[in-house]
């Protein structure tokens, strides 16, 4: 395996990890959202 594919592989996990956990934050604002938009009056 070159040094190309294995910095790329790298890169891949490192951004994998980085998603990770930030996967957490990202369900709770998703939720507050929800809940934001649940509470706001229906534009009929």
């Amino acid at each position: 395996m070159s040094d190309e594919e294995m910095s790329l592989e790298e890169e891949y996990r490192r951004a994998v990890v980085k998603l990770a956990r930030f996967m957490p934050e990202l369900i709770d604002e998703m939720r507050l959202l929800r809940g934001a938009i649940d509470r706001m009056p229906r534009g009929r």
